[in-house]
């Protein structure tokens, strides 16, 4: 069983494996292989299920087949190191009496799972009147920064709201609601200002 040395959570990523027919009849004209991803090298019901594939044509004893997969990595793995394992014939109850005990093979190296980049937009105000009159309109101006690693796409929405304190709730009043209506890309920003009451 082969893996790439890394990848990142969501892509997909082939893994390879070489099965072997040891017993002493051909296998089944089909049968299924599964591939986990575990934390170890052994085979158990921790490990993730990250794809299937079915082999067609029987095998003669002493035959080899060939195969590969494209899987895509989990979020419940990132940060962690694993190791791909292929169990053969995982499905079909192929009598193979002790030979069941070696269709679990791990691969010899292992896969690091990373974090897949992704935006951050963060605002701040830009511009803002120290005091208005109740009823009165006034400028408001904020700046929205992607401090992420990765484009945002939008559409999105930013909202203008009034507060008592510096924590957005539910109590607070809505000033303005205005559309962003393109992409940003990382370590950019845009500015925009509105005409609140």
């Amino acid at each position: 069983v082969s893996v790439p040395s890394d990848g990142v959570e969501g892509q997909s990523v082939a893994i390879a494996w070489t099965g072997g027919n040891q017993g002493d009849l051909p296998t089944p004209a089909s049968w299924t292989d599964r591939v986990y991803l575990s934390l170890d090298s052994e085979f158990d019901g921790g490990d993730t299920l990250v794809g299937s594939r079915v082999q067609v044509g029987a095998v003669a004893p002493g035959g080899t087949w060939n195969a590969g997969l494209a899987v895509t990595l989990p979020t419940s793995l990132v940060g962690q190191s694993v190791y791909a394992i292929v169990v053969a014939a995982a499905l079909d109850g192929i009598e193979e009496g002790t030979g069941d005990a070696n269709n679990a093979k791990a691969s010899s190296t292992k896969l690091a799972i990373a974090t897949a980049p992704k935006p951050n937009l963060v605002p701040s105000i830009a511009s803002l009147p120290t005091s208005w009159l109740a009823g009165s309109t006034v400028q408001v101006g904020w700046q929205v920064d992607n401090a992420g690693n990765a484009e945002a796409e939008g559409p999105w929405s930013d909202g203008v709201y009034l507060s008592a304190d510096a924590v957005l709730s539910s109590d607070d009043e809505t000033l303005r609601v205005q559309q962003f209506s393109g992409d940003l890309a990382a370590a950019a920003n845009y500015t925009r200002t509105a005409a609140v009451t």
